[in-house]
């Protein structure tokens, strides 16, 4: 390279800290004659993402101009700590004439990550110049994660429609136990032509096993397989665990047997094992905590289950 430049120090300082050998990223920092908002922007990154606050902090007080960008470095290495909601949000006060719509998100997602800032949330929600989907998609997660569905209902109708948020809406019925709820949203997505995957029929046959609907489950499971979308372990582990806990533990023993992926999970095994200890069958319970025990040695949960079973 015939000169070095401000952009040449910045790459290079860059590539270290990208690789988190922060000690060569701050020697080539220390190093420039000439630094630019993103030489400043890069290293105060660099600490940031790995925690380094203190030391993140003291470049930023230091800078001799900021960008937005520097606001919203720090701003987002507060947001991920639990402990430092309210120094995100104090430095976001101060940011008043210079935020963009990343630093409100930013904002927005630290009050989300602690359940019990939800109405914060929402009060800044409410004052935002302007939205995009990854404001509605956060503040959706937020009210349906801690149960609060008919909030997360109302965030839902007011946004962009989108495929994650309609699976963030069924997961959390399912979660909370409102099944026709879940059901409903299933139809109105068929019903719109949205796109359902996975992560849907994920909920939907989740949903059902904890409401002990044997049938409704199988449903779903042929409705996912006949739109070609793969059955995953979980999907037919919740179909062991509802057709075992509803008694018809002969049927779940089929399955479990009839699939290889089954007979290779220690998770079905265990599905499986608690229906045994909650039917009182001793039988089978043994034999399914040995083929645990056989999957997994190092997990002693199926040996400990099975030794309840013969202290009833």
């Amino acid at each position: 390279m015939p000169e070095w430049n401000v952009v040449s120090w910045t790459a290079m300082l860059q590539a270290h800290a990208q690789h988190g050998h922060l000690s060569d990223a701050r020697r080539i920092f220390d190093s420039m004659l000439e630094r630019n908002v993103v030489s400043w922007n890069s290293m105060i990154s660099a600490y940031a993402k790995l925690s380094y606050l203190e030391d993140a902090e003291d470049l930023f007080v230091r800078m001799p101009e900021r960008s937005v960008a520097s606001w919203n470095i720090l701003l987002s290495a507060y947001s991920q700590s639990r402990v430092l909601v309210d120094k995100a949000r104090a430095l976001f006060d101060a940011m008043a004439g210079v935020r963009d719509i990343i630093s409100w998100n930013t904002m927005i997602f630290a009050y989300v990550r602690n359940h019990g800032f939800l109405d914060k949330a929402k009060s800044l929600f409410d004052q935002m110049p302007a939205r995009n989907l990854v404001t509605y998609t956060c503040l959706l997660d937020g009210f349906a994660k801690a149960g609060y569905l008919e909030e997360a209902k109302l965030v839902f109708d007011a946004m962009p429609c989108c495929n994650a948020c309609w699976n963030v809406l069924v997961t959390a019925c399912g979660r909370f136990g409102r099944v026709e709820r879940c059901k409903e949203l299933f139809h109105t997505m068929r019903m719109e032509s949205v796109e359902t995957d996975e992560i849907t029929y994920s909920a939907l046959v989740k949903a059902c096993s904890h409401a002990g609907l044997v049938a409704e489950a199988r449903c779903y499971l042929h409705l996912m397989q006949e739109q070609g979308v793969t059955p995953r372990l979980e999907h037919l582990c919740c179909m062991v665990d509802v057709t075992a806990r509803s008694g018809f533990l002969s049927i779940a023993e089929e399955l479990v047997h009839s699939l290889p992926v089954l007979q290779d999970s220690p998770v079905a095994w265990a599905t499986l094992l608690a229906a045994y200890k909650s039917h009182g069958r001793v039988r089978g319970a043994k034999y399914c905590a040995e083929r645990g025990f056989e999957l997994d040695p190092r997990d002693s949960s199926h040996q400990i289950l099975l030794a309840s079973i013969y202290c009833q």
